[in-house]
């Protein structure tokens, strides 16, 4: 024994472990965290399925490259479950979240189950569980949406179902039955299908079911009755139509798949190297002794396995070093059991080290990116519950070991997690700024900007969007990539887009004339898209700190601009009753003579990619927050610069001193001057 625990201590501990799980994981699990664009991009997906019945994700290079009414990216089975949990209980971002809450509580359960029957030790399957529990990598993906939780599901029980399922029926002394094993092998090739079919990184879990397949015949004949080349027509039938689903649109490709190649491969390095950057800018200096890459790819693994970009750099200490401690005794365990890992018993422990290897080997070559450091921890924990021989039956000191590497790794993570937890014990659950909240009233703004939502037999106007504002010009949702990279071919009859996430891609998105300098360039396309189109509303969302602008073609009818601002508190919509374009004389630009009290935006749209904000001509630096404030982030360029101007009085004002800018526009939401102090 490790640790010596009675029956009643065991219990206990896993009470506390299952309670603690239901706080961190659980609790306020709509609230925290706040959404990231990646999310909410991808919920696009499951949507577009529950509500139009569509397989399309049109917010990454829908028209130039995807296949009418399917799609290219993401693969297709990317989130097939999910839209079809979602076809079952409807649509929510909330009901989403609830739906990766238990993949990885699944994930969590079957690894555990894994350690029990094969690590020789009650303590390191209660470790196991104790590290799921903790992480804050694990924590994100419990209370988030994206592809992890799914492929990590299905990958665990690729590797899992084999061996949870004929050892059952094995150990109770039931005769092989080769249509048990038929079924088993089929479905754990099909789940493997599954993961690698949804993202590239799941590949690694190709590694074990090839070792079970062509190594394992010596233990899993006695098992489930098949025969080698049954047992590789089973994972076959099983695996093989799921691969071919996932890949057969890629063969319609609008250009050619080269083409759609190519395009990808200039998005994924350029977000690669963002990625690296971040990473060299934290890596310490000795390990650049290595060579750039492999330092960072360290600090990588280091900061994104077990722990989560940590503020708290002492008490995350052991959760950043653990995965390379944890990977050193495996392989040190390995290597004293090297001739037994061939051997038949020794299959569980090749097993789990093919899956820690395939994991990283994986990892390494693909990105650096935040969240992919979760394969490395399942890989290691799953090692750890199927471990080599001499960790499960040989001298205590290697159970010993493998255990406080993964004690560490819990403590560390429990200590690392006290500002989630906090996050989550301080939640307001009352009046609470959700996902589907944001949903709600982008979809609403889109609706009064753009018209009703139009079915497919219709005539539909082409609004371009992000990844972040896509709810406000569904279904009609284009991504506006396509303007910045010079593709789009149709006419731009509205956009809605997320300022900071414009800024992100005019300085990230590659196109074809070069990737450094093709930030004015994408910014002239962007501009030159929205010239003929006026501002028709700005939602201005704090709790995200987004600011969203609605550009819609001039109608006849004069439609005022709309303000939605929104607060944790409040939620405030104005319309303009007052709106009039200044003057434009050089780089100075011209009230009109008498301007009436109120409260006033005024819009700025830039000519080209450096701008200055609009100041009052005369006044001091210290002056201008009280007369001409920025709303937000209103000073990024490519779109509308927001600004914010109160008049207390009919006065005159002075002009505005803009160089770099095309337009100006004023609007007043109400005839009191103190509204602006509320935006």
């Amino acid at each position: 024994m490790i640790i010596p625990l009675s029956p009643q201590q065991q219990r206990l501990t896993i009470i506390a472990i299952a309670v603690t799980w239901y706080i961190f994981h659980l609790h306020a699990l709509n609230v925290v965290p706040l959404a990231g664009a990646d999310e909410t991009s991808l919920l696009n997906i499951p949507f577009r399925f529950v509500e139009l019945g569509d397989w399309r994700y049109p917010l990454i290079y829908s028209d130039t490259y995807n296949a009418g009414g399917v799609r290219a990216y993401p693969f297709l089975l990317s989130f097939a479950p999910r839209a079809l949990f979602h076809e079952l209980v409807g649509f929510s971002a909330g009901l989403s979240r609830w739906f990766s809450a238990l993949l990885m509580l699944g994930t969590a359960m079957m690894t555990v189950v894994l350690a029990l029957r094969h690590s020789g030790s009650r303590q390191i399957a209660l470790a196991i569980a104790a590290v799921f529990t903790a992480s804050p990598t694990i924590f994100h993906l419990s209370r988030s949406v994206r592809f992890e939780q799914e492929t990590v599901f299905f990958g665990v029980a690729s590797v899992a179902l084999p061996f949870l399922l004929l050892n059952r029926a094995h150990n109770a002394g039931a005769t092989p039955r080769p249509w048990r094993g038929t079924l088993v092998w089929g479905l754990a090739s099909a789940s493997c299908a599954l993961a690698a079919g949804a993202h590239p990184l799941p590949l690694g879990f190709g590694l074990p079911l090839a070792v079970n397949i062509f190594l394992g015949h010596a233990y899993w004949a006695p098992r489930d009755g098949l025969n080698r080349i049954g047992r590789l027509a089973c994972v076959l039938a099983g695996g093989l139509p799921f691969v071919v689903a996932s890949v057969a649109p890629l063969a319609y490709v609008n250009g050619g798949y080269a083409n759609y190649l190519v395009a990808m491969a200039g998005f994924v390095e350029q977000r690669n190297n963002t990625f690296t950057d971040l990473y060299a800018a934290i890596t310490p200096s000795f390990l650049f002794l290595l060579g750039r890459s492999a330092a960072v790819e360290i600090t990588a693994i280091a900061e994104t396995t077990f722990a989560w970009r940590n503020e708290i750099k002492v008490l995350a200490l052991g959760a950043k070093i653990s995965p390379f401690i944890i990977v050193a005794i495996l392989l040190a365990a390995a290597f004293k059991s090297r001739r037994r890992l061939l051997r038949a018993d020794g299959l569980p422990g090749l097993v789990g080290l093919s899956t820690l290897f395939g994991l990283v080997a994986v990892k390494v070559l693909y990105s650096p990116s935040t969240n992919y450091g979760v394969y490395i921890a399942v890989g290691c924990l799953l090692a750890s519950a199927m471990p080599p021989a001499i960790i499960v039956n040989g001298p205590d000191i290697w159970r010993r070991t493998l255990f406080g590497a993964l004690a560490l790794t819990a403590a560390s993570s429990f200590l690392t997690s006290i500002p989630h937890a906090a996050d989550v014990a301080t939640a307001r659950l009352w009046n609470a700024f959700t996902l589907d909240r944001k949903f709600a009233f982008l979809r609403e703004e889109g609706e009064k900007a753009f018209g009703p939502i139009r079915h497919a037999s219709q005539p539909s106007p082409r609004i371009y969007t992000d990844t972040v504002a896509w709810m406000a010009a569904f279904p009609q949702e284009h991504s506006y990539l396509e303007i910045l990279s010079g593709t789009n071919t149709g006419s731009v009859d509205g956009v809605a887009v997320d300022v900071v996430s414009l800024d992100w891609f005019l300085k990230n998105l590659p196109v074809a004339e070069g990737t450094a300098t093709a930030q004015e360039l994408k910014t002239d396309r962007f501009l030159s898209a929205i010239k003929p189109l006026q501002l028709g509303t700005i939602i201005h969302a704090r709790p995200y700190g987004e600011d969203t602008l609605l550009y819609r073609r001039p109608s006849d009818t004069n439609v005022p601009l709309r303000l939605r601002h929104i607060t944790w508190n409040e939620d405030i919509a104005l319309e303009a009753d007052l709106s009039f374009a200044l003057a434009r004389n050089g780089d100075e630009w011209a009230f009109p003579r008498i301007v009436a009290p109120g409260c006033y935006l005024v819009a700025a749209r830039p000519v080209g990619i450096d701008p200055r904000p609009p100041m009052i001509v005369g006044a001091a630096p210290a002056d201008e927050p009280g007369q001409l404030a920025s709303l937000g982030v209103g000073a990024r360029t490519g779109a509308d610069m927001i600004f914010k101007l109160a008049v207390t009085d009919t006065v005159s004002l002075r002009p505005l001193s803009a160089p770099g800018i095309e337009r100006i526009d004023a609007h007043r939401l109400s005839p009191d001057p103190a509204i602006c102090a509320k935006l």
